[in-house]
């Protein structure tokens, strides 16, 4: 989903990606693994958590994304992605309704500064992903206002799971290749300084 079609008034800078998305995950599957990384520990809660949101998905109609279910469920994957913040993986026990569709937190970052959801249109099915800097969930009392909650609040992110994946991804590897020294990724210049004033780093 695009940002112009969907329902959010702010979205951070877009950018060209050095793959194509076709749903295999064929530029992540090339990608080295790491012990540390964004589903360390959790495998077990990890398939819970989807256990759960599968049925949730099927009491409510909704449909969750291929791609997002393909990574989730595809354990081998997880390792290929880690977070200079130790975000984690942990997938919200219910859909949040709003505006024509329903949120669904999937990813956490570690000192509860940022949460990120997947949006999903509940007329066109098409979906997208949002960045929040508060905590909103239906099941924790430590949950924003749920009565409180607009387009305000988030920030568009990605047109589609599979992009903010690659985007978290080179995010976080630049930032890795820029304070260990471990291996930038293998992409053309570009994207490179294109990605790397995303990740909040001076180009050197």
């Amino acid at each position: 989903m695009r940002f112009a079609k969907s329902l959010f008034e702010d979205s951070r800078e877009q950018h060209r990606f050095p793959y194509r998305f076709d749903g295999t995950f064929g530029w992540l599957s090339e990608q080295p693994s790491h012990r540390h990384n964004i589903a360390t520990g959790a495998k077990r809660t990890l398939s819970r958590q989807w256990a759960n949101i599968l049925k949730e998905s099927g009491r409510n109609d909704i449909r969750i994304p291929k791609a997002f279910a393909d990574f989730i469920t595809t354990s081998h994957l997880h390792p290929k992605i880690r977070s200079i913040s130790d975000c984690y993986l942990g997938i919200a026990r219910t859909f949040i309704p709003f505006g024509r569709g329903h949120l669904l937190r999937f990813l956490n970052d570690s000192q509860g500064c940022a949460f990120w959801y997947l949006y999903i249109d509940g007329k066109t099915n098409e979906h997208c992903v949002v960045i929040c800097y508060e905590y909103f969930d239906a099941d924790d009392d430590n949950s924003e206002d749920l009565s409180t909650i607009g387009p305000n609040h988030f920030v568009y992110d990605s047109p589609s799971f599979e992009a903010w994946l690659c985007r978290y991804w080179l995010e976080n590897e630049i930032v890795f290749a820029h304070h260990d020294r471990t291996q930038m990724p293998r992409i053309p210049p570009r994207f490179i300084r294109a990605f790397t004033i995303d990740a909040y780093i001076e180009d050197t």
